[in-house]
């Protein structure tokens, strides 16, 4: 290493940023300590220091070669003998290195001199010098002999490649996500009210209404039994604690448990016959009991008549006496 010839390379005219800093990487493995310097490096090992891909690092030593900063001695070093030895040298008329100096024209012109010829840069491969890599393409590790259709033909060079320009800040954006709590109103993001229920009171006798609704839900009930059974319902909810004695609608927790709830057994419903001086029940889950509760009350079922409609009749004769008696009291 020469922090002399990096020194050089640095203060060098050239205005292509990848060339130079090939200039820079081949200064850093230059000999002695005063000009003139050599150095070499195979392309692999170019690549691999500059981050360059082979094609580009190939492009920019004939940039440098045809800006003058570059010679090649004739030499060839490394393993195999075959890596391009340069001279590094300031050029003779060139105060622009991004454009071929005035003894490249002459080069075009067929006056060039010997030392100026350029080399045939398709040998610059291997890793003798350095750490080879061993995933870079184009040329083998141990060796450093190139593959030949990885060599491209440096005779018809296109355009330079473009330096990628990135940027020096990046700005986040962040997504604002609002955050609602609960039953929320977007527009206003403001929490609603939630209805809270309310107990039934102590003193809670059923309203004509909701015994009318628990007839039409159960025909099979008589008001008596719906009278009962407000009285069981009152009783349950008024003894349940805390909130789960609370509700919202009260008239449809009634209605719930008429239709789940059994017929509550009321003692001498339109009343039995005296003589029997026993009670029916639930006489209208069986169809014995329906018939003998029919016979009773002089009732028979008619011809082709189901039980249900049977049942509905004898409802009906139940519901005409127990108001005729309450009419009489």
């Amino acid at each position: 290493m020469s922090a002399q010839a990096v020194a050089w390379a640095l203060a060098q005219p050239v205005c292509h940023s990848p060339a130079k800093f090939i200039l820079v990487v081949l200064a850093h493995y230059a000999h002695g300590k005063q000009a003139p310097w050599s150095a070499f490096a195979s392309t692999t090992l170019i690549a691999q220091q500059t981050g360059q891909d082979r094609k580009t690092v190939l492009a920019n030593l004939r940039r440098l070669i045809d800006a003058g900063f570059l010679v090649d001695s004739g030499e060839r070093a490394g393993a195999t003998k075959s890596v391009v030895v340069f001279r590094l040298c300031e050029p003779a008329s060139s105060t622009n290195s991004g454009t071929a100096s005035d003894q490249q024209s002459g080069t075009e012109n067929g006056t060039a001199s010997e030392a100026q010829a350029v080399p045939d840069l398709g040998q610059l491969s291997g890793t003798e010098i350095g750490t080879p890599c061993d995933d870079f393409e184009g040329s083998s590790p141990k060796t450093g002999t190139a593959y030949p259709e990885a060599v491209p033909n440096l005779g018809h060079l296109g355009k330079p490649e473009a330096v990628p320009v990135f940027p020096t800040e990046i700005k986040h954006k962040k997504e604002v996500i609002p955050i609602f709590v609960g039953n929320t109103s977007k527009s206003r993001n403001t929490v609603s009210t939630t209805k809270r229920g309310s107990r039934l009171p102590a003193d809670w006798v059923l309203p004509r209404s909701w015994g009318k609704a628990a007839l039409d839900l159960r025909p099979d009930l008589s008001a008596e039994q719906v009278r009962v059974l407000a009285d069981e319902f009152r009783d349950y909810w008024t003894a349940v604690p805390g909130a789960k004695g609370c509700k919202l609608d009260w008239l449809a927790t009634w209605r719930n448990r008429v239709r789940t709830a059994r017929a509550p057994v009321v003692p001498n419903v339109a009343g039995p016959r005296t003589e029997t001086g026993k009670d029916w029940g639930e006489w209208w889950k069986s169809d014995a009991a329906t018939d003998r509760v029919g016979r009773e009350l002089g009732m028979f079922a008619r011809g082709g008549e189901t039980y249900a409609s049977y049942r509905d009749r004898i409802f009906a004769e139940l519901r005409s006496r127990r108001d005729e008696q309450e009419r009489g009291a």
